[in-house]
C-alpha cells in the first residue's frame, strides 16, 4: 500500500538530537542544510507520482519514496555504488540531516533483482528465477526469506536443489499452539510461538546438508 511519508519530526530525528550549534552550521555552511531545504522538499511534493506503482488495498505499506529518492540523488551525486550509499544512509549524520530520517529507522534495503508483469499474473513462480538471476551475478544467498505465497513445495524443492534454502511462513490456518501463546502473552504470560515455518531441507526431495553452525 502507498503511504505518503510524515513531514512531522520524530523525538529520534537528527532535527531533534542534534544540538542548535551543530544545526546551525549544517544549515549555513554544508551541502545537507541546502538539500535538506531546497530539494527534500521537492521529493516529498512529488510523492504521490509512485502511488499508482502500489496496490490501493493490500499488502504492506511502502518504504519512505521521498529518502529512497534521495539516496539514489546522493549515490549519483557523490559517485557511490550502492554498498557505500548505504553505509552513508546508515551512518552518516550528514546523509540522515539531508533526507530528514530517524537515525534509529533505517529503512533501506539493497534491491538486488527487479522484474515486472501483469497484475492479474501470479507470481508464484518468481522465485526460481530470481536465485538463478542473483547466482549470475554472483550474489547467490545460502537462505532466501520469502513471503507464503512462494512456499509452495515445488519452488522450496528447486531452491534446495540450487543449494539454497527458501524459509517461508506455511500455508493454511493458524496452529491451535499459536493461539494459545497469543493468549497467553494478552493476558501477561510468556511463551514462544510454535515454529510455523518451511524449510526446504523438510520436504521430500531435498537435498541433505548438515545445518548451519
Amino acid at each position: 500500500m502507498f503511504r505518503r511519508t510524515d513531514p512531522q519530526a520524530t523525538f529520534g530525528s537528527l532535527n531533534v538530537l542534534l544540538t542548535p550549534e551543530k544545526i546551525a552550521r549544517l544549515e549555513k555552511n554544508h551541502w545537507a542544510g541546502s538539500f535538506r531545504r531546497k530539494a527534500f522538499p521537492v521529493l516529498l511534493a512529488n510523492e504521490p507520482i509512485f502511488r499508482p506503482l502500489f496496490c490501493e488495498d493490500n499488502g504492506r505499506p511502502n518504504k519512505p519514496v521521498a529518502a529512497t529518492l534521495g539516496v539514489l540523488i546522493l549515490k549519483e551525486t557523490f559517485d557511490l555504488t550502492d554498498e557505500a550509499a548505504l553505509d552513508n544512509f546508515e551512518f552518516n549524520a550528514s546523509w540522515q540531516y539531508a533526507l530528514d530520517v530517524d537515525p534509529e529507522e533505517n529503512p533501506m534495503q539493497v534491491v538486488t533483482h527487479v522484474s515486472m508483469e501483469g497484475a492479474h499474473q501470479s507470481d508464484q513462480h518468481a522465485s526460481v528465477p530470481v536465485i538463478d538471476d542473483l547466482e549470475q551475478k554472483g550474489c547467490k544467498p545460502d537462505t532466501l526469506l520469502a513471503d507464503t505465497n512462494y512456499g509452495r513445495g515445488r519452488n522450496i524443492v528447486d531452491a534446495a536443489a540450487r543449494g539454497i534454502d527458501l524459509v517461508t511462513p506455511s500455508w493454511g490456518p493458524k496452529p491451535a499452539a499459536d493461539e494459545a501463546c497469543a493468549k497467553n502473552a494478552e493476558s501477561g504470560g510468556v511463551g514462544a510461538l510454535s515454529p510455523r515455518f518451511r524449510r526446504s531441507d523438510s520436504l521430500p526431495g531435498a537435498s541433505e546438508r548438515p545445518p548451519p553452525a
